[in-house]
């Protein structure tokens, strides 16, 4: 009963005060019980480069020619769901710029998710950078080998045994720079231990 209601405190502390989904109880480690936290594409804490107006504004409320990102809305089990993908990285001079999407946190582990493969269409190579480091993923493959029927966000990153306690910067970007299209992004977990939880 104790864990229903630190659960259910928790997940009212998060919604109200960090705009993300309630905090989910994951385990126990040497540093305290593990909270699993969830950050939306909507998030104001996602930072887009070239900065989206979209990312603001829930169920896609602007034209392509206004913004890069385009906001896609569906619908999975009774529930609408939104991720953001590059259309193109101009500004109104016409001039290019790499795209990005950016986060900040505290915590010991992250997971980042692309849309169910469905909604997906000619996937390119993406970079994950998590402070100094970075990885070029095989987006393709990852979705070749997800079900096509199966109406879940894709595991298209991750990275754990992270110092808990400091600030960690992560970065998504195509692998290709001069690439117009392709980078999206559906939504964050990160991890955190219930004692480093603000």
């Amino acid at each position: 009963m104790f864990i229903l209601w630190l659960i259910s405190s928790l997940g009212v502390l998060y919604s109200i005060d960090r705009y993300i989904s309630p905090g989910l109880l994951i385990g126990s480690s040497s540093s305290g019980v593990l909270v699993n936290t969830t950050v939306h594409s909507t998030d104001p804490r996602i930072s887009y480069s070239p900065p989206s107006k979209c990312a603001r504004t829930l169920l896609g409320s602007c034209k392509h020619e206004d913004d890069p990102w385009e906001p896609v809305t569906y619908f999975s089990s009774g529930m609408v769901e939104t991720f953001f993908q590059l259309i193109e990285p101009k500004d109104k001079s016409g001039s290019r710029h790499s795209a990005s999407i950016s986060f900040s946190f505290k915590g010991q582990a992250i997971y980042i998710y692309g849309p169910p493969r469905r909604h997906v269409k000619n996937p390119k190579e993406h970079v994950f950078c998590l402070d100094f480091s970075c990885s070029t993923v095989d987006v393709a493959k990852i979705y070749s080998d997800a079900s096509r029927w199966n109406d879940e966000p894709v595991l298209l990153w991750s990275q754990d045994g992270l110092s808990g306690w400091r600030s960690h910067d992560v970065r998504l970007t195509l692998e290709d720079s001069k690439s117009t299209s392709g980078l999206f992004f559906h939504h964050l977990d990160f991890t955190v231990s219930e004692k480093d939880v603000p």
